[in-house]
């Protein structure tokens, strides 16, 4: 195991720092999500019932809008080293990675016809697999 404390010295100062602006973001980002739900809502409603275009739908421009508001919330800076890289990115572990993951598997027994006998088991198979990527790559430190 890598002694991080030769690598990069953290001051304790830097510690509480990083706790209470975390705390202040945590705060910002569950204000943003409270007012993002019945916007989202609102206007995936407004789209539905006037059958907007993709590129003019209301509802994506509500998600843009929150997608710029988390990014400068930036609720894992604290994270990024000094030239601004993440310390463990792990892209395909987000909630969007791991949906797709399991529509594919489930899309796929509905192909074959085999939905109701193989479908806990596919799940098992993506789920199990995705714990397995997850702990080798906890196992294996970031190059820095």
């Amino acid at each position: 195991m890598i002694d991080t404390r030769t690598r990069r010295p953290h001051p304790r100062w830097r510690i509480v720092r990083d706790v209470a602006l975390l705390q202040v973001k945590l705060l910002l980002g569950n204000l943003h999500n409270f007012m993002l739900m019945p916007l989202a809502v609102f206007a995936g409603a407004v789209d539905i019932l006037f059958k907007n275009y993709r590129d003019e739908a209301l509802l994506y421009k509500v998600l843009a809008w929150g997608r710029h508001l988390d990014e400068r919330i930036g609720l894992y800076n604290a994270l990024e080293n000094e030239e601004g890289k993440a310390h463990n990115p792990h892209e395909h572990y987000s909630v969007d990675a791991v949906v797709a993951r399991v529509e594919a598997a489930i899309a796929h027994e509905f192909k074959t016809g085999e939905v109701t006998t193989n479908v806990k088991t596919a799940m098992r198979r993506v789920l199990d697999k995705l714990h397995r990527e997850n702990r080798e790559a906890e196992e294996t430190p970031a190059a820095e």
